[in-house]
């Protein structure tokens, strides 16, 4: 049979060309590789501020395509690697890079390999997730790159210049909440009593306060279970006489009924971890993969999976659940909720692996900025989502992440990022996204 130049051979080397492109217009030096052992090509990393070739190399895993990539939406996609391909890079002592490319598109992406996520129980294939817009390969692209040559931190002291910049935060806006509090008495001295009651009368809902014998609720007590606890009259404040308190005691008040309002308004999706306290999605009835959109397009993200075990094929070993740390704080531009995400880990959708806080550890080593920046953008969405047909009115309205403006910058040829192995800095606290 005569030899012939398959679709996939061209797609292939239009990606390479691509790519090349790409990376010399972003003032770095792109070499072809002749033999191929799972790297296309090689960065030779140049210094923005002096062009000085820094003798460092950025290996290249190419992979182009006309068509989606696995899971591919407007937000993002997934790329499969190897175990074989991953044995080859982590024996290395250059860093490799995956770019992912629709040459026809004239679109391009790229992911730190150090990304990829181990196969689940029962996998055979790592996993790197793509965030379209965070990861596109570009000039904002180029101070990352630079940081995988750990030499590069090193460097002196980044420069501050005037610029005009946007900084996004994990602080979303609350901007909405009813008018009014409603102050009832009661006899009993502590909510661990009151909770009981309730459930025997049929009441579940959890959008109150008990605090010295007084109970607090953002409706009438009267209209619900709670009616029967209270003794004598009922009052209502304005909720302004709370939210702009200065007293720590009101403060921490309004603080604990915004979050058991919050709890409420999201308890058909949403449990609470008694301890840690944090959010997480309930597992499906049928333990099905649940995913979740926020929009009207694209399929959404996972937010609940089984994974299955390794050692006994067709058995499920354990389900991650997407989850955020949510607390509610005053800004200069009124109250929000910081989001923190995380994961929660379970046997069966309930109960709590003993291992979790290793599972945890081990996706947040893999996680990096771009990721984390993400999630938040995916919890601030979910919040803030608009009320579905039917559905009653939410008490707590969110809005948007709340953001910055500010008139001097860094180079972004010297600038340092935060960890980028935990999306951290060293006091551990959240940075702007």
């Amino acid at each position: 049979m005569a030899k012939q130049y398959s679709r996939s051979q061209q797609i292939g080397d239009e990606g390479h060309t691509f790519a090349a492109r790409i990376v010399t217009a972003l003032g770095q030096t792109w070499h072809d590789r002749r033999i191929d052992h799972g790297i296309d090509g090689e960065i030779e990393l140049i210094d923005p501020a002096t062009r000085q070739p820094l003798n460092r190399l950025v290996l290249v895993q190419s992979k182009a395509s006309n068509s989606p990539f696995p899971g591919e939406t407007d937000a993002g996609f997934h790329f499969l690697i190897s175990n074989d391909d991953i044995a080859y890079w982590t024996n290395g002592t250059n860093p490799v890079i995956v770019v992912c490319s629709h040459p026809l598109a004239d679109e391009i992406w790229w992911a730190p390999a150090t990304r990829a996520t181990p196969p689940g129980p029962g996998g055979k294939s790592w996993t790197i997730e793509f965030d379209k817009s965070t990861d596109r390969l570009d000039h904002n692209a180029v101070p990352a790159l630079l940081t995988l040559d750990r030499r590069w931190e090193k460097r002196p002291s980044p420069v501050s210049i005037h610029r005009s910049e946007r900084l996004v935060t994990n602080l979303l806006a609350l901007v909405e909440t009813p008018s009014s509090i409603y102050v009832a008495p009661t006899w009993l001295t502590d909510a661990r009593q009151l909770g009981p009651e309730l459930r025997k009368r049929g009441y579940h809902r959890s959008d109150w306060l008990l605090r010295d014998r007084t109970i607090f609720c953002f409706t009438d007590p009267k209209s619900s279970a709670l009616g029967s606890f209270v003794e004598g009259g009922i009052e209502t404040i304005d909720v302004e006489e709370w939210s702009e308190s200065k007293d720590t005691e009101t403060t921490n008040r309004f603080v604990d009924l915004l979050r058991q309002t919050l709890r409420e308004q999201e308890h058909h999706s949403l449990a609470v971890h008694r301890k840690q306290r944090y959010f997480y999605f309930r597992a499906t009835r049928d333990l099905s993969e649940r995913r979740v959109a926020t929009s009207s397009r694209g399929k959404g993200r996972t937010v609940f999976k089984g994974y299955e075990n390794k050692r006994k094929p067709g058995e499920v070993a354990e389900y991650r659940h997407y989850a955020a740390g949510i607390s509610f704080v005053k800004t200069d531009e009124g109250w929000a909720a910081q989001l923190t995400p995380t994961y929660h880990y379970t046997f069966d959708g309930h109960r709590e692996l003993p291992w979790a806080a290793d599972r945890l550890s081990g996706m947040k080593q893999l996680e990096r900025n771009p990721a984390v920046a993400a999630l938040v953008r995916f919890w601030a969405s979910y919040l803030g989502r608009p009320s579905a047909l039917g559905e009653a009115q939410r008490p707590l309205v969110f809005g948007e992440l709340h953001s910055l403006q500010v008139d001097r910058g860094i180079d972004e040829a010297t600038w340092r990022p935060i960890d980028t192995a935990t999306g951290t800095t060293d006091s551990g606290q959240l940075e702007l996204l």
